[in-house]
């Protein structure tokens, strides 16, 4: 983003925070000196290609996506079929499934970093979905959370801590919205294992 128009002041100040370098070729660019944020949180760079007056023309490199194609998967449903249904196609994806029917299974099957997502039913006999998503990211930060709801919108949902719960969904499942689900909680995870490590 340019700097303002006719703020000089805040403009001096942004500009303070460059360094003046030279470049392989020559041409004069500028590096930004407070961008580790950006290195940080996306691995990326932030340049000031061509200062101008009034404004600047930024060049923003990103790495290349590198979220796993293979999802380790804890999923978590009382009703045989569906588990069936979800290790059938999650497989399928070529996911890496372990599936559990409650929370006392579940937590057995569960160790810090085991798992990229896990897909959780709310409803499950004793002890919820909902508290089994707190009890695993205490164990795990990054692990990316799902909780799938056969309510819709109703008065009787619970309410949802966005620290806890990342993404929700609705039965039936619908199998390219869970496709996608599974892609952004994916990323998810990784971004911040990467910010973990």
């Amino acid at each position: 983003r340019g700097a303002p128009r006719d703020d000089e002041a805040t403009r001096d100040q942004f500009v303070q925070r460059l360094t003046a370098d030279v470049g392989a070729n020559g041409h004069r660019f500028r590096r930004i000196e407070g961008n580790a944020p950006v290195r940080q949180w996306i691995g990326g760079d932030l340049e000031l290609v061509a200062p101008a007056d009034p404004g600047a023309v930024f060049r923003l490199r990103l790495p290349v996506a590198n979220e796993p194609s293979v999802l380790r998967v804890l999923a978590v449903d009382d009703e045989p079929s569906v588990r069936e249904m979800l290790v059938e196609l999650l497989s399928a994806e070529g996911h890496d499934v372990t599936l559990a029917a409650d929370h006392a299974e579940a937590m057995g099957r569960f160790a810090p970093g085991r798992f990229d997502v896990a897909l959780l039913d709310q409803r499950l006999p004793g002890r919820s979905g909902l508290e089994l998503a707190g009890d695993l990211r205490r164990g795990d930060a990054a692990v990316a959370i799902v909780l799938v709801t056969g309510w819709g919108k109703t008065a009787d949902e619970p309410a949802l801590d966005p620290a806890v719960v990342d993404l929700t969904a609705s039965k039936p499942l619908d199998v390219p919205a869970l496709q996608q689900l599974l892609r952004h909680a994916g990323s998810l995870a990784a971004r911040r294992r990467r910010r973990s490590s």
